[in-house]
């Protein structure tokens, strides 16, 4: 009986450790699968981490007219337009079902040649985002959690067709720049499930309230996205995950500062061996509105992410 009483004690003190081992894995793990996300989506873990991002894209080709005089046009351009994107989010765990983030991010929308910025002008877009986040169930397979966020987000214009056109037209104080604000609030949830050791679900939607940067009256925004998350680390013992998904958009964007709909879909590969960080290359094609032209064109581009844990 002493036997057994010590080999009791030796499994219990295995567990324990074991036990203790998943609970502090600093990256997203469940089920003995390194979780990896979009990065426009919410994760639902409880971390402390922090993520740099950077994006580049192009736009299809697309005719737009130049300079109208009344119901004229002089002259109609092909153009494509280039979208660079910088974007840092940190992420600050408070208790094991609460934590707090702030997103600072960076776009711009310019075009490629001189007959694109004078038809499509210069778009810069300021965004700044705090909110809390809450676990609401957890488990050994699922992770399931809410957030709440203020947005605040200022775009700057640089419009060459509209001051050529406000000159024509004799308006007495025609301008090339402007800066419009907007503040939105909103929240959501965000879903984990991993059945295996190599397979993993995610999703994540959002509803938010405010006015869009085209200064209408308030409406309802959204995004919603989903993944699929293959991990080689278990399976082939290659630390490397697959992430294939797609987002729908209505929120200011890097694409669309309207709320109109904006769609992606994502290739991503990312290095998942380390318990410290993770390093990801992404690429996607979408599909993003031109502002007051009741069209969308095509979109492809790649994008560079760093995310450390802490």
């Amino acid at each position: 009986m002493k036997w057994l009483t010590t080999l009791n004690l030796l499994l219990c003190l295995n567990c324990s450790l074991f036990a203790q081992e998943v609970e502090t894995k600093k990256v997203p793990y469940l089920n003995g699968h390194v979780v990896n996300t979009l990065e426009s989506m919410r994760s639902p873990f409880i971390r402390t981490n922090f993520n740099f991002n950077m994006g580049l894209a192009n736009s299809s080709v697309f005719v737009t007219e130049s300079v109208a005089v009344g119901d004229s046009t002089l002259v109609n351009l092909d153009n494509s337009l280039l979208y660079v994107g910088l974007n840092m989010n940190y992420a600050q765990r408070v208790k094991d079902w609460a934590s707090f983030f702030v997103r600072l991010d960076y776009s711009a929308r310019l075009g490629t040649g001189v007959e694109s910025i004078l038809t499509q002008g210069i778009n810069s877009i300021t965004t700044t985002e705090m909110g809390v986040k809450f676990r609401l169930s957890s488990g050994p397979k699922h992770r399931l959690s809410m957030y709440y966020s203020l947005t605040n987000t200022i775009a700057s214009y640089v419009n060459v067709a509209d001051y050529i056109n406000d000159i024509i037209n004799d308006n007495p104080t025609p301008s090339v720049t402007s800066k419009i604000p907007s503040l939105i609030s909103g929240g959501g949830l965000s879903f984990s499930y991993a059945p295996n050791n190599w397979f993993a679900f995610n999703t994540d939607g959002k509803l938010a309230y405010g006015e869009p940067l085209e200064r209408s009256h308030p409406k309802l925004q959204y995004f919603t996205g989903g993944n699929v998350d293959f991990y080689f680390g278990e399976l082939i013992h290659l630390p490397v995950s697959l992430v294939l998904g797609g987002t729908v958009n209505t929120l200011v964007n890097t694409f669309s500062t309207q709320g109109d709909v904006t769609t992606n879909l994502y290739f991503k590969l990312a290095y998942s061996g380390s318990d410290a960080f993770f390093i990801s290359l992404s690429t996607y094609y979408g599909r993003t509105p031109i502002e007051n032209r009741n069209r969308h064109v095509g979109v492809r581009g790649v994008q560079f992410t760093t995310s450390l844990f802490f």
